[in-house]
């Protein structure tokens, strides 16, 4: 009850309702619905500020009760008055009950009074009925209200229980996975043992052989080729397949892989000019200056250009990563051309000479073919397969020791004439083109203006940059290349498109995810990887459609025309320089700290970067490069790297 200014005693209902005064002198009014709710909220939230209570009610709350108005010195009191709050919040909940009952106790009120009038019971004692009547009410809801509690703690308890028995599941699982895992280790041990045993043994034969002892010779490699007869790629994994070490390397002259299958996936109806001429009329392979790189460009037919993107660091006589180890080599004849690019695996000398030497025999061995009068992409594939594998085994017959060789991926093909449907000679070539590895190709068409890679999917079953899916050279246990995404290709050739060859240094600086993009701007939920996500396809055909239209913005001139090979190698080896430089900037400012691998911080891949463009015609004027390079490269061996690299020195210093 709410009382007036005068003050005074608080009332019956009775005498409230009727307008009665209470003693004395004052008379009051009850608070209605609407102000019994609010001073019911109000007393619910009493962790509010007091100034959000309403005004009414903070008069009705001020100590000497004469209505004065709240104000911010009153806050302490109406804090430490929070118990007494607390008990008129549950007054306040009685009183709400008992509101509505109001009308449906009236009624019954007055039921009583007729009925106990009829038999000469008194006022009171209706009252009292209709009392208890309100009070059964009220009692049945708290009774309701107490039943939905304990279902709800009820419910509460079950789900307790059943996040308990998944705990209880889990710490089994736990349990039983280090056990196994245990086991596992145990396992792998005892097998390490063996192997260092077995290792001890094959020494000591070989030692023994080479005194003179009659030891037999351990069994040649498995994969020595039946009868030309077809094999699937080799499917070792470039980071999980442990490598094993052997005291007695497998003769290098036995070291042969079949790959007979491949070129079944070209076509054999369509034909080819046969090239009879066997004199280039260019030729020149590169780079001559191992440590810094060189830019070629013949006759605007053809254009070459290599750099590194490493840094420099203080004190140092070279980048790091010197020497730099991708090998290009191009000769063409007046109705034929020959064009590779190879990338040696990591640094040094063993993947710089793995480059040139596996480069030259795939030229040599391409040089001494004769063509079929008929010639199809069909019947090129298989020579390119057959260069490979002589390339393979250049690169292990250099070493003394099969497992003291480099290691490196190779990307080659053939550019002939296209022949029509009525034998004649027409305007279009066809590149025919073998692929093993991370080195990517694309064709510029004149026509569209557009760019296709044409090596999509060239890691195959990993989005590891640090894998390129395939090399030459000793990469699995018995001494054969990766094979796992060796392909082989054809596309057919406008006069005015653009062939382009370039290693990883590139085409890796091209990656929408080297280059710190989210994987939403190229409408995929993630980059895929480890956590599976996104299959691979889709991640590397998002990244293709990425670096399809990055080329086509960044390379084709706006107002018309077309790029040329000078301006792509250029535009290409500059783009991934400039994206690095934050990278160099670092590491030669911070020799002591390591780089984050974080491409929205530092973009871009560090790398030997080489790149290839040409005009699929033929030249028709004679011209000779790099002839001493071609020397130093046929025949490699410790000696010519070391004067090379001198060579290089030398250069770089003057």
């Amino acid at each position: 009850r709410r009382e007036s200014e005068g003050g005074g005693d608080k009332s019956s209902s009775k005498e409230q309702k009727g307008g009665g005064g209470g003693g004395g002198g004052g008379s009051g009014e009850w608070l209605t619905d609407k102000q019994m709710n609010e001073s019911f909220v109000a007393l619910q939230h009493v962790s509010f500020h007091p100034k959000e209570f309403p005004p009414w009610f903070l008069k009705i709350m001020s100590q000497n009760g004469k209505g004065v108005d709240f104000g911010e010195d009153d806050v302490k009191e109406i804090e430490s008055m929070m118990d007494e709050m607390k008990r008129l919040r549950t007054l306040l909940q009685n009183l709400l009950v008992e509101s509505q009952d109001t009308e449906d106790s009236t009624q019954e009120e007055e039921i009583y009074r007729k009925k106990m009038s009829e038999k000469g019971g008194g006022e009171d004692l209706v009252r009292e009925l209709a009392s208890l009547k309100r009070q059964q009410r009220r009692w049945t809801l708290i009774n309701g209200k107490l039943t939905l509690d304990l279902d709800l703690a009820e419910q509460k308890s079950a789900q307790l229980q059943l996040e308990k028995n998944s705990l209880v599941q889990k710490v089994a699982e736990l349990r039983m996975g280090q056990a196994l895992q245990g086991g596992i280790e145990k396992k792998e041990k005892r097998k390490e043992k063996e192997s260092k045993s077995d290792e001890k043994k094959l020494m000591s034969a070989f030692r023994k052989q080479k005194a003179g002892s009659s030891v037999s010779q351990p069994s040649e490699p498995a994969f020595v080729k039946k009868n030309n007869v077809s094999l699937q790629a080799s499917s070792s994994s470039f980071d999980k397949q442990p490598k094993i070490r052997r005291s007695v390397p497998p003769d290098a002259s036995k070291v042969v892989f079949e790959t007979y299958t491949h070129h079944l996936t070209l076509p054999d109806d369509l034909y080819l000019k046969r090239s009879d001429e066997k004199e280039p009329q260019v030729i020149f392979s590169g780079p001559r200056d191992d440590l810094v790189g060189e830019e070629v460009n013949v006759e605007g037919l053809v254009a070459a250009k290599v750099i590194t993107t490493y840094p420099h660091l203080p004190g140092r006589d070279e980048n790091e990563g010197a020497p730099i180890c991708d090998f290009y080599h191009y000769e063409g004849t007046k109705d034929g051309a020959i064009v590779v690019l190879a990338d040696g695996c990591n640094w040094g000398q063993k993947p710089w000479l793995a480059a040139r030497n596996a480069v030259m025999m795939f030229v040599d061995q391409l040089r001494k073919i004769t063509l079929p009068q008929k010639t199809t992409p069909q019947q090129i594939g298989l020579f390119l397969l057959q260069a490979l594998q002589e390339s393979h085994r250049n690169i292990i017959a250099k070493a003394h020791d099969i497992w003291c060789v480099g290691q490196t991926t190779l990307l080659g093909g053939v550019l002939l004439p296209k022949m029509g449907e009525d034998g004649k000679e027409t305007n279009e070539t066809v590149f025919v083109s073998l692929s093993l590895g991370d080195c990517k190709s694309y064709l510029y068409s004149s026509v569209t203006r557009e760019f296709e890679d044409l090596s999509l999917l060239y890691r195959c079953d990993t989005l590891d940059a640090m894998d390129p899916g395939g090399r030459l050279g000793a990469a699995n246990n018995d001494g054969s290349p990766d094979l796992r995404n060796l392909s082989l290709s054809y596309t057919t050739c406008a006069k005015d498109d653009i062939l382009i060859l370039c290693s990883d240094g590139v085409h890796d600086n091209l990656d929408p995810q080297s280059l710190g993009l989210k994987a939403e701007n190229c409408g995929l939920s993630s980059w895929g990887g480890r956590d599976g996500k996104m299959d691979i396809k889709s991640v590397m055909e998002a990244k293709n459609r990425f670096t399809s239209e990055w080329l086509k913005k960044n390379l084709v001139p706006p107002g018309g025309g077309h790029p040329a090979p000078l301006q792509i190698v250029k535009k290409l080896c500059g783009h991934a320089f400039e994206i690095t430089q934050k990278s160099r900037d670092f590491m030669e400012q911070n020799q002591d700290k390591k780089l984050a691998k974080d491409y929205e911080e530092y973009p871009g891949k560090m790398d030997h970067t080489s790149c290839v463009a040409l005009f699929p015609r033929f030249p028709t004027t004679k011209k000779t490069l790099n002839t001493a390079v071609l020397e130093e490269s046929t025949g490699i061996n410790g000696s010519k790297w070391k004067a090379s690299k001198e060579k290089a020195r030398a250069r770089a210093s003057s």
